[in-house]
């Protein structure tokens, strides 16, 4: 884009006094739609393409779009990890205070009131978010000045600089606090409502009694060690299912951490190659007669040619409009085609508007339903026209028209806006030159260059917060795998013991309690699958915008990606656990409570 004074471009133009845009900044309290109608019936006579209020212009639908992505990637995001975060401290500070019941139970004997002791595993929770609030600012500050940088590179604002004040620090880790004391206050109120008689005594044994594998005769076929860990999984279910489910919600947010990625790929696949077919886009300064496809159709390096006809419409569906680019293509085309939500190829009918699914929801029809189509060029013909077919599309609002048809309803003959062109590329450098040598070629916009630039534009904005996802996303799955382990060793270190000592090898006993970890890992990937696809289910509609929106894809990479890190969490845990039960004291754990 080039800047020119306007006496000089006016002058070189012959159009001295002359002009063909202009913007207006209304006065308080004026009526914007007001405006804009009066503004129509003024300019009509001279050309006018219609007055539009600056929520429709491009550049402020683009910005506030990607505001509206910045809101969801600054609240939804961070809400799912403080969620799972509370969670996750829940339940270690749950089993915690069962460890720890001795304990609490002296306290409240030396007189430490319940409020006290309820307090103290409260700090715990507290200590948690100070010790990582530190950190987490650091790193934040830096990818803030990171993201900065690249909305900086991406929409050449004047000046664009990151800022963070000590209000909005001091809001985060409050937020972290309020997120972590409501992950702890169960286990904080089951502390303080231990009685210290009760509590200075160990827990009630389990009761057991023959389950379904003892029932059904298929223990026998188990091995001891494997009957162990499936008999101590049942006895404890609930405790069971809430390691299952913790490390399941870690697993989920590995998915959705990628999602993105994924889901912005399929855009560019559906897009650039399933929809948009040709390799270059030629747009005519003015239409011109159907002969002119002829001419493009014989440059140098051209394999095939299809016209189209484009006109700024306003589509109208009683009180709701939305002004669009109505586009008229050939029935047998096939560089640009129309899809269903399975890819399919949609045919365009011989009458009737067909609508892209966005477009239909803003506003409003049904197929077969009509709605008022104004054309702002030409004779400006007003008319009915059926809605024919929906069709998906995840770029822009689209509108389309049987080319003949559309000419019918512009009162023409068959007119062309431009050509969709399949190239050669042995022979493009030179078709490029050619088109920029032709007078009457507004610009050629080529596909593979749309394909470099939006996916580098993709690949910066979705990459990087994927990134950033999925690597905390990572350390919550190893931390919830690594801390289940640590805790249940915790739990279990007298009966493990126990089993050494009535003459259980050591790998055995390691067997007993990484089984049941495996188990238990084993059970939370399918489970962590699925809470990643209904988190990233849930999170597509907010990322439902005018200009673009998200498909849910997920694809097998993302579920082998999440399923492998936990797998390799669990198995360096195991490591880390197994080689502390190889160090344990026999002696000392073997020591009662009493």
């Amino acid at each position: 884009m080039l800047w020119v004074g306007r006496p000089a471009l006016a002058a070189a133009f012959r159009m001295e006094g002359a002009f063909n845009d202009v913007a207006l900044t209304l006065a308080g309290g004026a009526a914007e739609q007001d405006v804009v109608d009066r503004l129509d019936r003024l300019l009509e006579p001279y050309g006018g393409l219609s007055a539009y209020p600056r929520r429709d212009q491009l550049s402020h639908r683009i910005l506030a779009d990607e505001f509206g992505e910045i809101g969801i990637t600054s609240t939804w995001i961070p809400a799912l990890f403080l969620g799972v975060a509370a969670f996750l401290l829940y339940t270690v500070l749950s089993r915690l205070v069962s460890t720890q019941r001795a304990q609490i139970g002296l306290l409240k004997a030396f007189g430490y009131s319940d409020t006290a002791v309820g307090l103290l595993y409260l700090s715990f929770a507290v200590a948690t978010v100070a010790i990582g609030a530190g950190a987490g600012i650091a790193l934040g500050v830096y990818l803030g000045g990171l993201t900065t940088g690249l909305y900086a590179d991406y929409f050449h604002f004047p000046r664009l600089a990151f800022e963070a004040p000590p209000s909005v620090l001091l809001e985060t880790v409050l937020i972290a606090l309020a997120a972590a004391s409501v992950g702890a206050l169960a286990a904080v109120r089951r502390a303080a409502a231990l009685p210290p008689a009760e509590a200075m005594r160990p827990e009630s044994p389990a009761s057991f009694r023959a389950g379904m594998i003892e029932r059904s005769g298929a223990a026998r076929l188990l091995p001891p060690a494997v009957r162990m860990i499936v008999r101590n999984l049942a006895r404890r279910p609930w405790r069971a299912a809430l390691s299952v489910l913790g490390v399941a919600l870690a697993i989920g947010m590995m998915v959705v951490g990628h999602f993105g990625i994924d889901a912005s790929g399929h855009l560019m696949h559906v897009q650039l190659d399933v929809v948009k077919r040709d390799d270059v886009t030629v747009t005519l300064r003015e239409p011109r007669e159907a002969s002119a496809r002829e001419e493009l159709a014989r440059l140098p390096g051209v394999l095939r040619a299809e016209g189209f006809r484009t006109a700024p419409v306003w589509l109208r569906n009683g009180h709701r409009s939305k002004k669009v680019a109505l586009t008229g293509v050939d029935a047998d085309a096939t560089l640009h085609r129309l899809v269903d939500r399975q890819l399919c190829r949609v045919d365009l009918p011989p009458d009737g508007v067909v609508l892209g699914r966005k477009l239909a929801e803003i506003l409003g029809p049904a197929v077969g339903d009509p709605v008022l189509v104004e054309v702002l060029e030409g004779e400006r013909p007003t008319r009915q026209v059926p809605v024919a077919a929906v069709v998906d599309e995840y770029l822009g609002l689209g509108a389309y028209m049987d080319r003949r048809a559309l000419s019918r309803l512009l009162r023409e003959d068959r007119l062309v806006s431009g050509a969709w062109l399949r190239v050669d590329p042995a022979h493009a450098e030179q078709l490029y030159a050619r088109l920029k040598q032709i007078p009457a070629v507004a610009g050629a916009e080529v596909k593979a260059t749309v394909r470099k630039v939006v996916q580098d534009s993709l690949d910066r904005a979705f990459e990087m917060f994927s990134r950033i996802i999925v690597g905390f996303a990572a350390v919550i799955v190893a931390g919830t795998i690594y801390n289940s382990a640590r805790i249940a060793l915790a739990e279990r270190g007298n009966e493990l013991a126990s089993l050494r000592v009535l003459g259980f090898r050591q790998r055995e006993v390691v067997t007993i309690l990484l089984g049941e970890q495996a188990l238990l890992v084993a059970a939370a990937i399918p489970l962590g699958l699925a809470i990643g696809y209904g988190l990233a289910a849930a999170l597509v509609p907010v990322f439902d915008r005018e200009m673009f929106r998200l498909p849910l894809v997920i694809t097998k990479f993302t579920y082998a990606w999440a399923t492998l890190a936990a797998i390799v969490a669990a198995l360096l845990s195991g490591a880390i656990v197994a080689r502390r039960i190889r160090r344990l004291d026999l002696i000392a754990v073997l020591e009662t409570r009493e």
